[in-house]
C-alpha cells in the first residue's frame, strides 16, 4: 500500500468484509476528498486533493465490474485546484458539476463541468472575490421545467395549502382548485423522490422513509404548469 495516499475500498455490511480496491498514489491522485458519486453510466466518480500529473488532484472514475480506475481530469492552476466535496450529476444531459477551492483565472476557485458522453471538461465560472472565493461544500442541482427552478415560487395562490411544514410523517395538501393536479417532491440534490396524483381537494401524503432535511416541492396542473412551489422541511 502506498503510505499516506489513501485507498478506495468496499465494505460488505452483511459479512463485515473489507476489500482494498485501489491504493492511491501521487501518479493516480492521492488524498481523496469528499463523497463518491454513482453516475448514470454506472461508474463511480470521485476527486482527490493532491497527486496527478500536476499534483493538483484529479477527477477519477472507477468501474466496479471491471475493477478499473481511470483518471478523467488532471487538475491544474487553470481548470481548478483542490476539488471540493460534492459532485452532482445532471442526469438528463449526463454532465457532472463540482467546485474547486482554488485555481482558475483568479486562483479563487471554479465551478467546472464534465460531460460523461464527450469526455469534455469546462470551467463554467471563475470565482474572483467579488462573486465569492474559495467555495466549500456541495452544489445543489435544481431541476428546471419551462424555465422555472423548483425553488422558485411560481404562485402563492391561497387556494392551495401545504401543511404541516416542518413535517414528520405526512403532509396535507388542501386545494379549492378542482382541476387535476400532481405533487412532485425533490431532495436537495435535485432528484425526484416522490410523485403523487392529487385525487381530491384534500390529500394526505405519507413521507415514508425519507430522511430528515430540506426538500423542494412542485404542484402542477394537468398541463405541467407550476401552480405552487416551495420548500418543505422534514424532521425526524
Amino acid at each position: 500500500m502506498v503510505q499516506g495516499g489513501g485507498v478506495l475500498f468496499s465494505f460488505n455490511p452483511i459479512n463485515n468484509a473489507f476489500t482494498s480496491l485501489v491504493n492511491l498514489s501521487p501518479s493516480l491522485g492521492e488524498i481523496p476528498f469528499g463523497d463518491l458519486l454513482l453516475a448514470s453510466n454506472g461508474l463511480l466518480y470521485g476527486m482527490t486533493a493532491d497527486g496527478g500529473s500536476n499534483n493538483d488532484g484529479v477527477l477519477f472514475s472507477y468501474d466496479i465490474d471491471a475493477n478499473h480506475y481511470t483518471i478523467v481530469i488532471n487538475f491544474n492552476d487553470t481548470n481548478g485546484n483542490l476539488g471540493d466535496d460534492g459532485l452532482v450529476e445532471d442526469t438528463a444531459n449526463k454532465v457532472l458539476y463540482c467546485m474547486t477551492e482554488y485555481g482558475g483565472k483568479y486562483n479563487d476557485g471554479v465551478i467546472f463541468s464534465y460531460n460523461l458522453v464527450t469526455g469534455k471538461d469546462s470551467v463554467i465560472l471563475n470565482f474572483n472575490g467579488a462573486n465569492g472565493a474559495n467555495p466549500y461544500g456541495t452544489l445543489l442541482l435544481v431541476p428546471y421545467q419551462s424555465g422555472d427552478g423548483v425553488n422558485e415560487i411560481k404562485s402563492t395562490d391561497e387556494n392551495i395549502k401545504v401543511y404541516p411544514n416542518p413535517a414528520a410523517n405526512f403532509i396535507n395538501i388542501e386545494s379549492s382548485i378542482s382541476s387535476e393536479k400532481y405533487f412532485y417532491l425533490y431532495d436537495n440534490m435535485g432528484r425526484l423522490v416522490q410523485s403523487t396524483k392529487l385525487e381530491s381537494n384534500l390529500s394526505t401524503i405519507p413521507l415514508g422513509q425519507l430522511s430528515a432535511g430540506m426538500y423542494y416541492y412542485r404542484i402542477v396542473d394537468n398541463a405541467q404548469n407550476v401552480i405552487r412551489a416551495d420548500k418543505l422541511l422534514i424532521i425526524r
